[in-house]
């Protein structure tokens, strides 16, 4: 698409957006427009990308992808900056991140491998110990896994959530997860 055709294609969606949402304040109603179909992948096109879990697990990380594929249209749709912004691209990369705790729980069961504790912590530290992740990823996985705890885990402390609402956080996470999701697929 032509960038001046895009932009008014933008510019209307905007409009109707807007409309919608003070249609919706004013009447309490809710608007329910249909999420467009097939943004959303299948069952049938994710599980192929997790072949050594069991049926549950595959069942379970669908969902959570599915619920990816929302943010990630969310996340790259609107232009929502400031704290709001920064908030809603926590929020959106929490769900990448359970996946990747989900993977390397249940990858170090299959290889009986023994973590410490059952926590994403220790799964990344026998993953790494057994020579599953490289140095840069396990380093990743961390710096991602305490990004995830900046809020709901360090409540003791008074919380911060930086950022600029651009999903720079959750691109990085997405490339993680499929790092990952390759490293187990070749070890598995």
């Amino acid at each position: 698409m032509e960038y001046r055709a895009f932009c008014k294609v933008r510019d209307e969606f905007q409009d109707h957006a807007k409309t919608l949402t003070d249609a919706w304040q004013e009447t309490g109603k809710a608007v329910n427009a249909r999420f467009p179909r097939g943004y959303i992948r299948t069952y049938g096109e994710l599980r192929p990308r997790w072949p050594y879990l069991d049926e549950a697990h595959q069942t379970l990380l669908c969902q959570m992808v599915q619920l990816c594929d929302v943010n990630r249209w969310n996340l790259h749709l609107w232009d929502l900056s400031g704290t709001a912004g920064a908030a809603y691209v926590w929020h959106a990369t929490i769900p990448v991140i359970a996946v990747m705790e989900v993977l390397s729980r249940e990858f170090s069961k299959i290889k009986s491998f023994k973590p410490q504790q059952n926590n994403f912590f220790s799964y990344i530290e026998v993953l790494k110990a057994n020579n599953i992740l490289t140095d840069e990823l396990s380093d990743e996985l961390h710096r991602l896994r305490k990004y995830r705890n900046t809020v709901h885990l360090d409540a003791a402390k008074t919380p911060t959530i930086e950022g600029n609402g651009l999903p720079e956080e959750w691109n990085k996470a997405c490339k993680a997860l499929q790092e990952l999701e390759q490293v187990l697929k070749q070890n598995s």
